[in-house]
């Protein structure tokens, strides 16, 4: 029994030698991530032109406020005690129709920064609830992993703020 106790206490040793050096590591990566962040903010507040940004949201932020309410306290839910994927669903098109509801939808779309744009008509209610409700659910699909929404969300903004910037087009960022 003492050989296998002192195998057993050098594993246990060797195991936790390994979760030390782990957590470091993940503490260090954690620390680069947020230096990076704050890179990316102050390098992005200095190239902000807030005449692009004008007007931000004509309607006010009363639907986006509701809307953002709705999917927030959803998911609470969903977290603390479970909602069925259907429930979900409709709470995120009832989010979706608020944000609509006050005025806010895609109406035209650049093809590209060159090219004419492509009015929706009467499909840019459909097309813009369509949209609430996909992106919601992307999120909502990948958020089991712990940083993985908030990073794929911050990747597609750096993407689009780094498109936007070397084309010196900023529409694709404004609410309209």
């Amino acid at each position: 029994n003492v050989p296998a106790f002192a195998i057993v206490v050098v594993i246990t040793w060797l195991l936790l030698l390994g979760v030390k050096e782990s957590s470091r590591a993940n503490n260090i990566m954690v620390v680069i991530k947020l230096l990076v962040l704050a890179l990316f903010v102050i390098v992005g507040a200095m190239h902000i032109d807030p005449a692009n940004y004008v007007p931000f949201a004509p309607n006010g932020w009363r639907g986006i406020h509701q809307g953002a309410a709705i999917v927030f306290f959803t998911g609470l839910a969903d977290d603390l005690r479970g909602v069925s994927p259907s429930r979900k669903l409709i709470a995120q098109t009832v989010a979706a129709l608020e944000v609509v509801m006050f005025g806010f939808r895609i109406d035209v779309r650049a093809l590209s920064p060159e090219s004419a744009t492509l009015s929706l008509g009467v499909m840019a209610i459909p097309i813009t609830l369509l949209w609430i409700v996909g992106m919601t659910n992307a999120f909502n699909l990948i958020d089991g992993v712990d940083g993985l929404a908030g990073t794929v969300a911050l990747i597609a903004l750096a993407t689009s703020f780094g498109v936007d910037l070397y084309l010196q087009d900023f529409r694709s960022l404004v609410i309209t």
